[in-house]
């Protein structure tokens, strides 16, 4: 523990240097993961928002505004995994941005891989929902953002997120590896009525279906008559990630395009705040 405090102490302490005072909910924007097309059209790039490679992207972009995805990564941060999906989505012509919870200086984790079960700190989920806001502040700021196509999409923990963030800026969301099941903190969904939802979990997933499990099941319980809207079981072996499976993420990627603006919404951040 002491030695997470310290390195999280180090990396404020780097981040100070260059960005001038900076607290936990900034570093989760620092430390976002980016993908998006290279502007020559080839191949994928992929870099954290507070590199030279990200902030030379951003600062010769002058294409068109492009949809944009915010990607929330799951208990234990990042993985290899993730880093796949990002890109995939990319290659689909969106702006991937993920903001980096485990930059914070102090972010301890709610879950525990081996035991497969979450809630050790509740606070974290309030966490969560900070980031998409604290996302959503700086993409407003961008010109390369189409804000008549964002889209929200979450992975476990970062699922949990995506099915409780209130706000309605996004056009669309995808819900994986999280069923909307359990304790009344983190039960349900929380998402405007006519926002369209794509939600994926495995039948047999280890982490909701055990003997003192209270979370099986999917969030298309929740779902009502939302338009638009599709819940997924995947059959087969018992575990907890789907978006290894590139039949998973052609799904995903058709529910995106499907839920495109035919033509960009000529909105601007003004527009966005009553």
């Amino acid at each position: 523990m002491g030695l997470c405090i310290a390195v999280g102490l180090s990396l404020m302490g780097g981040m100070t240097k260059a960005y001038g005072a900076v607290n936990d909910l900034q570093l989760t924007w620092i430390q976002a993961r980016v993908a998006a097309s290279h502007l020559n059209g080839i191949g994928i790039a992929y870099f954290r928002m507070s590199t030279k490679a990200g902030k030379r992207f951003f600062r010769d972009y002058d294409a068109p505004p492009k949809p944009v995805v915010v990607y929330m990564h799951g208990c234990t941060g990042f993985s290899a995994e993730d880093r796949k999906v990002i890109k995939q989505i990319a290659e689909a012509g969106f702006i991937v941005v993920a903001p980096d919870s485990m930059a914070r200086a102090y972010r301890p984790r709610q879950c525990s891989p081996r035991a497969k079960k979450g809630g050790a700190h509740p606070f974290v989920f309030d966490f969560r929902q900070a980031e998409i806001n604290y996302a959503l502040d700086n993409l407003w700021q961008q010109p390369w953002v189409d804000w008549g196509n964002l889209f929200l999409v979450g992975v476990s923990e970062g699922g949990l997120a995506t099915a409780h963030y209130r706000g309605d800026y996004f056009r669309a969301r995808v819900i994986t590896q999280w069923t909307c099941q359990g304790a009344p903190l983190v039960q349900g969904i929380s998402v405007p009525d006519d926002t369209p939802i794509l939600s994926i979990v495995q039948k047999n997933d280890p982490w909701y279906n055990g003997a003192e499990s209270q979370q099986s099941g999917h969030c298309g319980s929740f779902f009502g008559d939302r338009p638009g809207s599709t819940s997924i079981i995947i059959d087969g072996d018992s575990e907890h990630r789907v978006m290894q499976d590139d039949k998973v993420m052609d799904r995903i990627i058709q529910f995106l395009n499907d839920n495109l603006a035919p033509v960009a919404e000529p909105l601007s951040p003004s527009d966005l705040v009553e």
